[in-house]
């Protein structure tokens, strides 16, 4: 029997049963409960999207005047100010995290490769100076900068050669792929008085030269109905107008090495240290002539005597040298071909002195050489050259006895075969003025 009369009542409803656990059933309620919260937890973060755009900020750039290191921003069109509204519409909105921006520069294919690569850095340092006055960019954001040279073979020719509605296409395309890099600018500027290189100008370089970013932002937006804050506007619906202005071209910068890089041709000063060595003054100038060829113009003078009256080595000479280079850059392995000249009063010895006959009867004669010339600063203005040359000179001298008004013993003819030219000379090159570029 039950002992009271709840436990009666409940044998008398249910028959014979354990009272329940008050316990299990707090447990139970508690589990509920967990459960009704994750279920409601779980369906709202599944709502969340992540949106990711990516907006480009192209900003156009002219050459402006004669000088070539002038650029300035191309504020006559409207990508300007498109550019701008860009970069006000993140700024703008608070709730845009910046992820990646790719500053970018580039440069139309009419100047030399040394100076497109001066001026697309300069494009890309203002591209992003005038980014940045904008926008604060995060120090997590991921930031890579880019210099794009367009060359003319591997990408411009290309478009020339499927643009069928050009007039002068074929005449275009020939001029290209005829002539160096050096003299295409001045073939294209004579051909039809001008007219090819203008529409060059306006259809293709124009363009071509800009600089600017790409700016990768993300979001995160919340369903309505599942989120108490107001849905946040997409980075694309600040001005639909800005997200279809193109893309600028990805062309791949050629590498230093692979570039067809125009030598520079100019004057090189040079002295040769072995010269030095037997106490003559010398210098030397050399004119580049054109690619692969120069003419080098050495001078050496000395009107002294080695420490005591009866050792001297008194001459005036030179000995002009024209030379062909392996590379057109007139650097590295030379041969040359040279015509010498001096007068002499030489004593090495304590017996006898030589001198060219009667004063007037200078030694004259020529040979060939092999020579190496490498730059040894970065700017290859400095450099070091290394030659030996051999030949044969007609001689025509008196010889005296060696002391104070020695007399005349003898007068003689030879010709003499062997080493006339070794030097290890110290130059420095000054560069022709070069022509200002558009």
């Amino acid at each position: 029997m039950y002992g009271t009369e709840f436990e009666q009542a409940i044998g008398v409803r249910y028959g014979k049963c354990k009272v329940p656990n008050f316990r299990v059933l707090v447990v139970k309620k508690l589990l509920i409960y967990i459960l009704l919260a994750l279920a409601a937890i779980i369906p709202a973060t599944a709502q969340e999207r992540v949106i990711e755009h990516q907006l480009v900020v192209d900003i156009p750039f002219v050459l402006r005047g004669e000088d070539e290191g002038d650029i300035c921003l191309n504020r006559d069109t409207t990508e300007l100010a498109k550019a701008f509204r860009h970069l006000r519409a993140i700024a703008n909105d608070h709730t845009i995290v910046i992820k990646s921006v790719e500053f970018y520069s580039s440069v139309s294919p009419e100047g030399s490769y040394r100076f497109n690569k001066a001026l697309g850095k300069r494009r890309l340092e203002t591209a992003e100076r005038i980014v940045r006055s904008y926008i604060t960019i995060p120090e997590s954001a991921k930031v890579t900068r880019t210099e794009r040279m367009i060359p003319w073979t591997e990408f411009l020719l290309p478009i020339i050669t499927s643009d069928t509605s050009k007039e002068y296409r074929e005449e275009l395309m020939k001029l290209i792929i005829e002539n160096e890099r050096s003299e295409r600018r001045s073939a294209l500027q004579s051909a039809r008085d001008g007219q090819l290189w203008r529409e060059l100008e306006r259809d293709y370089f124009k363009d071509m030269r800009k600089g600017g970013a790409i700016i990768t932002t993300v979001r995160i937006i919340y369903d309505e109905i599942l989120s108490p804050l107001p849905v946040m506007t997409s980075v694309a619906q600040v001005d639909p107008s800005l997200m279809s202005f193109p893309q600028p071209v990805q062309v791949e910068e050629p590498a230093p090495a692979q570039e067809k890089v125009e030598p520079q041709l100019g004057v090189t000063l040079k002295t040769n240290l072995v010269v030095w060595g037997l106490g003559i003054t010398n210098v030397a100038v050399e004119f580049d002539i054109c690619k692969h060829l120069s003419l080098s113009v050495p001078v050496m003078y000395a009107a002294y005597n080695y420490f005591k009256p009866t050792i001297k080595f008194r001459t005036l000479a030179t000995q002009p040298e024209l030379r062909y280079w392996i590379k057109k850059e007139n650097t590295g392995f030379f041969v040359g071909a040279h015509f010498g000249a001096g007068s002499y009063n030489i004593a090495v010895n304590r017996d006898t002195r030589y001198q060219d006959h009667n004063g007037k009867s200078p030694a004259l004669g020529g040979g060939i050489s092999l020579g190496y010339r490498t730059p040894i600063s970065k700017n290859k203005k400095w450099s070091m050259e290394f030659v030996l040359g051999a030949g044969g000179y007609k001689l025509h001298y008196d010889t005296f006895y060696n002391v104070n008004n020695g007399r005349l013993f003898g007068t003689h003819k030879k010709t003499y075969w062997g080493v006339d030219n070794a030097a290890i000379s110290f130059n420095y090159k000054f560069d022709y003025k070069r022509k200002k570029q558009q």
